[in-house]
Order: structure tokens, then sequence, then C-alpha cells
């Protein structure tokens, strides 16, 4: 009995109608949930199965939503009074994808979960002149803000302004700090691994020689990683360290939160990593590397006999470009 009502297998029409919700929604649980109703559970159950497996979805994609960026603002025009209606426009400079929102009657507009990169920005409306702004970076965790001032023209007419988004966030009580492309390609590593820059901020300190570091005071051990918004943490020992530690090639850039982070990058006594790789652009770009280290180009240890031998060479190639459409 559940709730007073008499428990009981479903028919065959109602596992049929049930199979066919579930194949739309969760393909890869529709077997198992048909498995559970042709055993008789109640109906209620595979509804709350169903249900916790949406909640599981969802809740990965607020972690994806995290690792993007976003840009927000208010319109004024000459006087300072909010500009309503008005057609905000964001293109990636490297690889020509756009956003677009518009602003409210507070004159404030949002443009959510923007990937991080170079963009230009565009806003018009009838009566004002085009305002135009080149030169925004928009960083992996970190929201941006840029206020637009308009003034009184015709649409034909623009104006044209080259600046970067603020470095102080005043949208975000966040303590962290980006590790940016130029930083990771330019840093000498050993292993050519990017995780240990995470030292670079102020609150971190590295514990050994591997992916675990205090941040903030916080227990090593304890810290979240994020790929792409997917969880790259070493759930084969059940520790919170690295369990993939890409290379700098493939990697743009990568954010490091210390406190007061948003409450998705929960799962964390410590800090938040969220690393972001590199895409493809419209132009072609690659690059070759090779790290070499030998016991030849040692000192030997005051107190040693011997050199330990050393053999560790490190060589290959990358390449990205664009995907054509046929």
């Amino acid at each position: 009995m559940v709730n007073g009502e008499e428990d009981h297998a479903p028919s065959p029409e109602q596992l049929a109608r049930m199979k066919e919700h579930v194949e739309q929604a969760l393909p890869c649980a529709a077997d198992r949930v048909l498995l559970s109703a042709q055993q008789g559970v109640c109906m209620r159950v595979h509804k709350g199965v169903c249900v916790a497996l949406l909640f599981g979805a969802w809740a990965a994609s607020l972690q994806a939503q995290s690792q993007a960026s976003s840009l927000s603002g208010t319109i004024t025009d000459s006087p300072g009074s909010v500009a309503p209606g008005v057609e905000v426009k964001i293109v990636n400079v490297e690889t020509g994808e756009s956003f677009q929102a518009a602003s409210n009657e507070s004159g404030n507009y949002t443009l959510p979960l923007v990937k991080p990169g170079r963009y230009d920005l565009a806003a018009e409306t009838a009566g004002f002149k085009r305002y135009q702004q080149s030169g925004i970076v928009l960083e992996t965790g970190a929201p941006g803000r840029i206020d637009i001032r308009l003034e009184v023209g015709v649409v034909t007419e623009s104006v044209s302004v080259n600046a970067s988004v603020a470095l102080l966030q005043t949208s975000t009580s966040s303590v962290g700090a980006v590790v940016e492309n130029r930083t990771i390609i330019n840093m000498p590593l050993i292993n050519r691994r990017a995780s240990q820059l995470a030292r670079l901020s102020g609150f971190v300190v590295q514990v050994g020689t591997g992916s675990n570091f205090t941040m903030a005071g916080g227990r090593g051990d304890n810290s979240m990683w994020y790929i792409d918004g997917g969880n790259v943490q070493n759930v084969t020992l059940g520790v919170s360290t690295l369990n993939f530690d890409p290379p700098i090639e493939s990697l743009q850039e990568f954010h490091v939160s210390v406190s007061n982070y948003a409450a998705e990058l929960g799962r964390t006594g410590a800090g938040v990593v969220q690393m972001t790789t590199k895409s493809g652009t419209n132009e072609l770009h690659g690059s070759f590397y090779g790290s070499l280290r030998n016991d030849k180009f040692d000192a030997r240890n005051f107190f040693a006999a011997t050199k330990p031998k050393l053999r560790d060479g490190l060589f290959g190639a990358s390449l990205g470009g664009p995907v054509r459409k046929i």
C-alpha cells in the first residue's frame, strides 16, 4: 500500500506508453525502467527513477554552465536614461560564433553561457548610432561587465571603442585568478603539464610533485578539478586529485577559485580549478615541441659519488583548424 492506494503491476498498454516516453527523454535508461515495471514495481518508483536521472543530467549541465563566462551591463543614452529594447550581439573573433540578447525595460542586458575567448560587441536600436567595441576578452568562470552609452543619431553611423573588460569584477565576490594561455605556453614546465601553474595564485601551495594542492588554507587532496565542465577527479582511488592533467598544447586557460565561488561548484573542502581546452578556429594553427632531460646536462650532487642516470625526452606536435561543412 502507498498512501492508502493498492500497488499493482502496470498493464501492457501502460508499459508501452511508459517506454515510449522514457525512450524520448532517457534512451539509455528505458530498458532498466521497463524491467522494473515488468517486475511489478509501483509506477511511482519509475517516476522517481526518471526524476532522479533527469536531475542528475540537469546537475551535470550546471557544472558546464559554471565553466562558461557571461557578459552583462546597463545601456543608457547620452543624458543617462536607460535604453530598453537595444539589440546586443557579440561575435567570437577566432571562430565567428555569435551570442545576442536585448536590453529589458531597466536597460539591463545579459549574455549567459558564453564560451571563453576574444569578442567584438555591437549594440544598435532605432534613433541611435550603432555602438561597436572590440578587444573584449571573456575568461573561464569569470563574468564580465560592459556598460554601454548610446549617442543620438542614425544606425548607419557608428561609435567604435577599443577596450577590454574591467579587471575589477564587481558582479561576483569570488576570489580567484585566471592563468591565461600566454602564461601556460611560456612558463618552463618539466613535464609539460599545466596543473602545477595553479601555484601562481597567492593562495595555493603544492604538496609534493603531483596534483595535490592546499588552497586558501584547506586540506590537501580536497580540491575540485573540472575540464570543460566535466569532473576529472581521481574516482579510481576516490581522492580529490587530478585524474587527467592535460598537456599545455591542448589547454587554453584555467581559473583557480579559492573562496566564495558559486554554489554549483561545491563538493570541495578547498578550492576549485576549471580548465578550458582549446577549440578550433577559422585558421589553421599548430606547434612543434621538444623537451630533453639528460644526466649529461646535470651537475653531480656534492655529497653523491655519481650522478643518477636520467633519460627523459618529450617530443610531439599539435594541429588545429576549422571543420568544414560538406
